[in-house]
C-alpha cells in the first residue's frame, strides 16, 4: 500500500517539473519572440533609415545633376543665339559680297575686252615676219625690210611707208635657237593689207628656210591661237579646208561652213564627226566662275522660314523642360 502512494507522489513530483519545464520553455520563446520583434523592427527602422538617407542623397545628386545640366543647357542656348546671329550677319555678308564680286568679275572682263580690243587696233598695222636670221639685217632693220618686200613681192614703185620695223623685243637667242621674229608698222592700214597678201600667195625664201608673214596678234589672242595647232594639222591631214581668222575658226564642211570660237568648241565637234583629235581644256573664262558664285546664291540662308520654325520649336521644348524641373 505504502509503495503505491510512493509511486503516486513520485508521478505527482514528475508531472510538476514537466509542467515547470513547459512554462520555462514557454517563457523563454515568448521572451525570445518579443527579442526577435524587437530585432526585426530595429532591422525594419535601420534599413527605413538608409533607404531615406540614400535616397536623400541619391536626389540631391539628382538635383544638383538636373542644375548643372540646365546650366549647361542655359549656356548653350546662348552660344547657339550668338551662332545664329553671327551667321545671319556672315550670310548678309556673304551674299552682299557675291553680288559685289559677280559685278567686278563682269567689269574686270569688259575691261580686259576693251584693253585686248584697244591693243589689237594699235596692231592692226603690223605684220611680224617669221624667220628671218639673226644680223640678217646688217645695220637697219627698216631698210632691210622693205629692200626685202620690193625685190620678193615686185611691189614697183608703191610707197610702203613704213614707220617702224625692229626685232620682238626679247633677249637674243642662241645660236641654234629660233630667230626672234620682226615688226613692221605701216602707216596706212591699206598698205599692210595689200603687203601681206601678196605674201602669203608668194613662198619666200631665205638661207634656204621660209619666211612667214602673219598679223601682229596680242599675247591672249596668240594664245586662243595656239590651241587650234593640233585642230588644223588634223584638218590638212584630211584635206578639209579651214581659215582661222583672229582667235575663231572656220570650217568648209561638205554640208556647209561652220565658225567655232574656241578650240574646246571645235575639237568637240570634230570629235563628233569621228576625227581622232586632242580636245584641250576648256578654257575657264569669267563665264565659269559667275555660274559658280551665281549657285552659291541659291543656298538657303540660316534665317529662312524653315530654319526659324525649327529653332522656335527647339527653345519652346527647353524652356518647358526648364520650367518642369525648376521645383525639384
Amino acid at each position: 500500500m505504502r509503495g503505491e502512494e510512493d509511486r503516486q507522489h513520485g508521478g505527482d513530483s514528475t508531472s510538476e517539473n514537466v509542467f515547470t519545464g513547459l512554462e520555462t520553455i514557454s517563457k523563454q520563446i515568448s521572451d525570445l519572440k518579443s527579442e526577435l520583434k524587437e530585432d526585426l523592427k530595429s532591422f525594419k527602422d535601420e534599413i527605413k533609415h538608409d533607404m531615406r538617407e540614400e535616397f536623400l542623397e541619391f536626389k540631391q545628386e539628382v538635383n544638383q545633376q538636373l542644375s548643372t545640366n540646365m546650366l549647361a543647357m542655359q549656356e548653350h542656348s546662348k552660344k547657339i543665339n550668338e551662332m545664329e546671329t553671327r551667321i545671319d550677319v556672315a550670310e548678309t555678308w556673304s551674299a552682299e559680297a557675291n553680288v559685289a564680286l559677280q559685278q567686278a568679275i563682269k567689269d574686270q572682263q569688259k575691261l580686259e575686252d576693251r584693253l585686248n580690243d584697244t591693243e589689237s587696233r594699235a596692231r592692226r598695222n603690223n605684220i611680224r615676219i617669221h624667220g628671218v636670221p639673226e644680223n640678217a639685217e646688217q645695220g637697219s632693220v627698216m631698210e632691210f625690210v622693205e629692200k626685202m618686200l620690193r625685190s620678193e613681192l615686185e611691189l614697183g614703185d608703191v610707197d610702203l611707208q613704213i614707220q617702224r620695223a625692229h626685232r620682238a623685243l626679247a633677249p637674243r637667242p642662241g645660236p641654234n635657237s629660233r630667230p626672234r621674229s620682226i615688226i613692221v608698222n605701216f602707216q596706212q592700214y591699206s598698205t599692210k593689207e595689200m603687203v601681206i597678201q601678196k605674201a602669203w600667195r608668194k613662198k619666200i625664201m631665205m638661207e634656204e628656210k621660209p619666211l612667214y608673214f602673219d598679223h601682229d596678234y596680242t599675247v591672249t589672242v596668240l594664245r586662243q591661237r595656239k590651241a587650234y595647232i593640233n585642230i588644223k594639222k588634223v584638218l590638212k591631214e584630211k584635206g578639209i579646208r579651214f581659215q582661222t581668222p583672229f582667235n575663231r575658226i572656220r570650217i568648209y564642211w561638205e554640208g556647209g561652213v561652220q565658225v567655232y570660237g574656241s578650240a574646246w568648241e571645235a575639237a568637240q565637234e570634230l570629235r563628233r564627226r569621228g576625227y581622232s583629235v586632242e580636245v584641250p581644256e576648256r578654257p575657264p573664262g569669267k563665264s565659269h566662275l559667275l555660274d559658280r558664285l551665281q549657285r552659291a546664291t541659291s543656298w538657303q540662308r540660316v534665317g529662312s522660314t524653315t530654319s526659324v520654325d525649327t529653332a522656335r520649336r527647339a527653345k519652346e521644348r527647353l524652356r518647358e523642360f526648364e520650367h518642369g524641373h525648376s521645383s525639384v
